[in-house]
């Protein structure tokens, strides 16, 4: 007997949540939602095949990209791969140069730099002031910080002449020709 009256309520109550769990899987499903990829929108079940095929491509361009830099077949192409591979460390050498020069603790001024890429060398200009009259001194001390550094084959040795200051002291003024190693 009470499961004839009750029968009625638990068939009701199980359509009822059929139907409410029909409803909501079908309203919050996954594959109602698609993913948008730049230019095209994608259902959420085929992500896994886009990665694939977006590994396959990757690893494609990157074969490709391979073949062209084992095939350097125009001269000028041929002069970029040289350039690329053994390029003058110009910015390093500058960068160096210039630690050397804060390292002395003496006013060194470089006012004229220039760089001929063909020879790999760096013309420097300038002057080295002292107020205790010590400028040569500074200068022989900064032309062997630059002969030290690992980036610098030779530095030519400048001409050591002294100026006296009219505030006092002195300075000696230089040009250098410095010659950098080649694919450092």
């Amino acid at each position: 007997p009470a499961l004839s009256r009750l029968g009625l309520s638990f068939f009701v109550f199980g359509a009822v949540f059929l139907g409410l769990m029909i409803g909501v899987t079908a309203l919050v499903s996954p594959d109602r939602f698609p993913v948008h990829l730049r230019d095209r929108t994608v259902r959420l079940a085929d992500l896994t095949a886009e990665q694939e095929k977006l590994t396959q491509e990757h690893a494609t361009l990157l074969a490709a990209r391979a073949t062209l830099e084992e095939r350097v077949q125009a001269p000028v192409l041929r002069q970029v791969q040289s350039l690329r591979h053994g390029a003058d460390p110009l910015g390093a050498a500058l960068l160096a140069i210039d630690d050397v020069r804060t390292g002395l603790d003496a006013a060194i001024s470089l006012p004229q730099v220039s760089f001929v890429a063909a020879a790999g060398t760096l013309k420097l200009g300038g002057e080295v002031r002292d107020p205790q009259g010590r400028s040569v001194q500074l200068l022989a001390s900064f032309v062997d910080g630059l002969r030290a550094l690992p980036l610098v084959a030779s530095v030519t040795e400048p001409e050591y002449r002294v100026d006296p200051i009219p505030s006092g002291g002195t300075a000696s003024p230089f040009i250098l020709s410095i010659t950098l190693h080649r694919g450092s």
